[in-house]
């Protein structure tokens, strides 16, 4: 997961990220993982992606989204086995709907792995 898009969609600072994901977590961490000069674990992976799809649910009424899934995932770190293995992106797309009355909005419609 590309964490800084994350990051300034949900409109948090580096201090802000860090907060959410857990009091123990470093600021200096938060930056690592953006720089890909650490790679994140697997509990902080998954807390990241719960964190992204519960603020960005809120705002994005055309994705469904269940919570329990990503709550349920069994944690693995990959990169113990590879230290090159990738996380599958979250992917948003913005794009214009028209809704019943007519009127046009704007919402996220696709994603992909969460």
């Amino acid at each position: 997961m590309t964490v800084k898009p994350m990051r300034k969609i949900m409109g948090l600072t580096l201090a802000g990220l860090a907060r959410e994901l857990d009091e123990r977590t470093a600021t200096e961490t938060v930056s690592r993982w953006e720089a890909d000069a650490q790679p994140m674990g697997g509990y902080a992976d998954k807390v990241l992606r719960l964190l992204v799809c519960e603020t960005l649910t809120k705002e994005a009424p055309g994705i469904e989204y269940n919570g329990g899934l990503l709550a349920h995932l069994k944690v693995r770190d990959p990169w113990k086995a590879n230290p090159d293995h990738q996380s599958p992106s979250i992917v948003l797309r913005l794009i214009k709907l028209k809704e019943r009355s007519g009127e046009i909005i704007e919402t996220w419609n696709e994603k992909r792995a969460a």
